[in-house]
């Protein structure tokens, strides 16, 4: 990275380590995120001794870490001033079914004690059994899709169990009806086809097709069997009508399919933060459209082993296989950004084009103009249309097109979608207390 800047990753708890919850004072869940503020806290405290300001933190986050980083917005345990400003990409907890559903993780916290013999004295029993041991049965929850499964270890609401909570109401709570006061910049956005990377195991085995309106309420809702109530049904169906108005969810409904899990996986959510966050600073939205060298729609789209040859040949200059066809997928623009390590050769070090670097580069400096000044083309800096990359409040509501070259766009139907993501959600919440 060619910047003047500090990177600093945070290490936190992840799984059953750090999102566990007894309901307890003892053991009140969000363990990761107490995790991440005190870390925060660290570096504020002591970036002074590495050159850096403390005045000039921004947050940054990719998925669960975009849902970190505007929990941390919205959390009373994170003291007003304790980081200056937010890039979110692909992930937010607005508006989250996975947070609404979070009421019985006491009750997998539960089954993973017994899994281990720990039936009572729980917290104490699951404290003496090797880490190791615990996160080969945390494994066991892994029940549908082999890259979005049932986790049962995310934050919860631990206001009544917890004497200093972390996240005392939904995030969507707390900025629409308490005294929420907190102003900073955020640049936040997903790439297009968000909703690839839940199509892995139907890419590969489509004869799963026959399967996947019964998997429906789990890959929209990450509800399981036992919580699919008639309510949610009629939910799905109504769901399936608007993205397939034509036709029975099959192979040849791919692209209707990825727009529907885009949306109501991840673009509602990160959609609705905007919307509530509009009033509390300046939002720079964008959208990711940029069609690189490597995809992560490619370990969708490809079995191991094609993946693999297909790489290797692509490595030699050589392009036998097709590209996936449908897109940018979440985390595309990852590869742009770092080398991504935890993918086997050659995937994560094979070569990339001139226009990757070209994207990367261009992405890099904007992220880094935004950490600097909140603004990602300050005084100077142009996007490749010689515009400005303005917020949505200056804007109008539009955004940054990120493709082989970054432009200012209007897109009115990315409101509507939101808007469409809100109304389900309020119906499959309409009854909550």
């Amino acid at each position: 990275m060619d910047h003047n800047v500090i990177f600093i990753g945070i290490n936190y708890r992840l799984g059953a380590m750090g999102f566990l919850t007894l309901e307890t004072d003892e053991a009140p869940g969000n363990l990761g995120l107490r995790d991440q503020s005190l870390a925060i806290k660290w570096i504020r405290d002591e970036i002074d001794n590495l050159y850096g300001n403390k005045d000039q933190i921004t947050l940054m986050g990719h998925g669960s870490g975009a849902h970190s980083a505007l929990i941390h917005l919205v959390s009373p345990f994170n003291k007003k001033g304790t980081f200056t400003r937010i890039i979110t990409q692909s992930g937010s907890p607005f508006e989250d079914t996975n947070l609404r559903f979070a009421k019985s993780r006491k009750e997998y916290a539960k089954k993973l004690a017994a899994s281990v013999g720990c039936t009572k004295e729980i917290l104490k029993c699951l404290r003496s059994r090797p880490a190791d041991i615990l996160q080969t049965k945390v494994q066991t929850f892994n029940i549908i899709n082999q890259v979005f499964t049932p986790n049962p270890w995310v934050p919860v609401i631990d206001i009544k169990f917890a004497h200093d909570p972390v996240l005392p109401d939904y995030p969507e709570n707390i900025v629409k009806n308490t005294n929420f006061s907190r102003s900073i910049p955020i640049l936040t956005g997903s790439v297009a086809e968000e909703g690839m990377l839940l199509m892995k195991r139907f890419f590969q085995h489509p004869e799963l097709f026959a399967q996947f309106t019964r998997t429906l309420p789990f890959l929209l809702f990450n509800l399981e069997d036992e919580s699919v109530t008639p309510k949610v049904q009629d939910l799905v169906e109504i769901v399936k009508k608007f993205f397939i108005p034509k036709g029975q969810l099959s192979y040849s409904q791919n692209k209707q399919i990825i727009a529907m899990f885009t949306d109501m996986v991840f673009y509602g959510k990160i959609g609705r933060a905007i919307q509530l966050l509009r009033d509390h600073g300046p939002i720079y939205q964008y959208i990711y459209k940029y069609f690189g060298t490597h995809s992560f729609g490619d370990l969708s789209f490809y079995s191991d082993f094609k993946l693999g040859l297909k790489l290797s040949l692509q490595s030699r200059g050589i392009g036998l296989f097709m590209r996936n066809g449908f897109g940018t997928c979440h985390g595309d623009e990852l590869f742009d950004i770092f080398k991504i390590g935890f993918l086997k050769a050659p995937m994560s070090s094979g070569p990339i084009s001139d226009f990757d670097k070209s994207v990367g580069q261009s992405l890099i400096t904007m992220w880094i103009n935004f950490a600097r000044t909140g603004n990602p083309t300050p005084m100077g800096y142009f996007l490749d249309d010689n515009s400005k990359w303005l917020s949505i409040q200056e804007s109008n509501g539009m955004v940054a097109e990120i493709k082989t070259k970054t432009r200012m766009i209007e897109d009115t139907f990315l409101e509507k979608r939101v808007n469409f993501y809100h109304r389900v959600f309020e119906y499959l919440f309409t009854d909550e207390a």
